[in-house]
């Protein structure tokens, strides 16, 4: 488990980030991703990066024991041939209080072939009168389980919760910081007295530990990993894939969830996990992937930014359980390319109509005055036509008295005729 979390300990610093939960969420601190330890890069005495702390941590707790971790930039694998004949030593050295107990776990390096043998993991009781700078060191034992993994940059060592007095649930590790020293050989098999070559932090101390464990109770301490880039770009027929990392460190099963919040920008994207829930059995871990993609392309213009928060989560659907997320939660950004490319042409009556339409857009006030134009000039039509309909009755009539007039005339033309024709 510590391989796996080691793989990110050259950019710890840039990834440390303490996540908040709700009051009804136990918050667990103590992880790669969360230490309680943090240190400049760059600030040893000597120089050397195998002696240059960056950052440590309490973790790994079982109901019997507990590990300490520090991690540095790089160790050392073998010793520069021009300084073997000093025999140069360096010790590295966690230390913490518990019930009023001042503790230091060490580990003595001799590293001077490939890889080094040898190496002394101790357990010490540890005064300092009134200083931050240990006075006197007891040695309480050895520890049986430890690693100095060159590869990872880290030191990891495995403590008996009945060497520092016994722990139960609720307890706390105070007064938390790192030294790393440095010691050779003066004369015969006599060595200089160690010389500090960096504390973490320069001063006070980091944060406290809450240990979780008792015998026979479960503890729940969950971790989420990825190995994706957590900023990326997405188009808008593609698929964006993140591989993410649940490492159960608790000391029981748990059926895990994954959850996530987004931004407004969120309704326009599909988010799916596969798997998305699962049981996780103690010191094991779950490998998943995250899927986003667009469904949205009218809710979403170019360099519009999505932002999702994934954490896990254990105890689903048990209302009567309490909840418990991951120590730590991951965002990612998603930045939309989503360019913007001019319509088709339209051709036929679809560009007819869409002429139209942008000429009564652009001169809405000339139409509507055409219009109305139109309008007054039908009702003035009509109004001329009526009149000339009631005007055309008087007409017919004088020309009724005119026929009149001459059939009289006839009349009396006839009559004359006959008279004459008798005579």
């Amino acid at each position: 488990m510590v391989k796996i979390k080691a793989v990110l300990a050259s950019v710890l610093v840039a990834l440390f980030v303490i996540s908040s939960f709700n009051a009804s969420t136990i918050v667990l601190a103590g992880d790669v991703n969360n230490p309680e330890v943090l240190d400049n890069e760059g600030d040893s005495v000597s120089g050397k990066t195998s002696q240059d702390i960056l950052w440590g941590y309490m973790d790994h707790e079982t109901n019997d024991t507990f590990a300490v971790v520090m991690g540095m930039k790089t160790l050392d694998t073998f010793t520069d041939p021009s300084q073997i004949s000093s025999v140069p030593i360096t010790e590295y050295e966690f230390y913490f209080t518990i019930h009023g107990v001042n503790y230091g776990a060490r580990a003595t390096v001799p590293v001077h072939g490939p890889f080094g043998v040898d190496i002394r993991w101790e357990l010490y009781t540890v005064e300092y009168n009134g200083s931050t700078t240990p006075s006197k060191e007891t040695n309480k034992g050895t520890l049986s389980t430890a690693k100095y993994d060159a590869a990872k940059g880290i030191v990891n060592m495995t403590i008996k919760k009945a060497d520092v007095g016994g722990i139960a649930q609720g307890d706390m590790a105070t007064n938390l910081w790192l030294g790393v020293y440095s010691k050779q050989r003066t004369s015969g098999i006599n060595m200089s007295t160690p010389v500090m070559q960096d504390r973490a932090p320069d001063n006070g101390y980091g944060l406290d530990f809450t240990f979780l464990g008792n015998p026979g109770e479960k503890i729940y301490r969950l971790e989420l990993l990825t190995s994706s880039p957590k900023s990326t770009n997405i188009t808008a027929f593609s698929t964006v894939k993140f591989d993410l990392t649940v490492i159960n460190n608790g000391s029981a099963a748990n059926q895990i969830m994954i959850n996530y919040t987004y931004n407004s920008l969120g309704k326009n994207f599909s988010v799916q996990f596969s798997p998305q829930t699962f049981t996780l059995d103690p010191n094991t871990e779950e490998n998943l992937s995250m899927f986003v993609k667009i469904v949205n392309l009218r809710g979403v213009a170019d360099k519009d930014q999505l932002t999702i928060n994934v954490w896990a989560q254990t105890n689903i659907g048990n209302e009567s359980a309490p909840d418990y997320k991951t120590s730590n939660s991951i965002t990612f950004t998603i930045t939309a390319s989503v360019p913007t490319t001019a319509p088709p042409k339209k051709t036929g009556l679809a560009k007819t109509i869409e002429e139209i339409s942008t000429y009564y857009k652009n001169n809405k006030n000339m139409v509507w005055g055409i219009v109305g134009g139109l309008i007054a000039l039908v009702i003035v039509l009509f109004i001329v036509q009526k009149l000339r309909t009631s005007r055309k009755k008087p007409d017919e009539f004088e020309e009724f008295k005119v026929n009149e007039k001459n059939s009289s005339k006839e009349k009396e033309d006839e009559e004359q005729e006959e008279e004459e024709d008798e005579t």
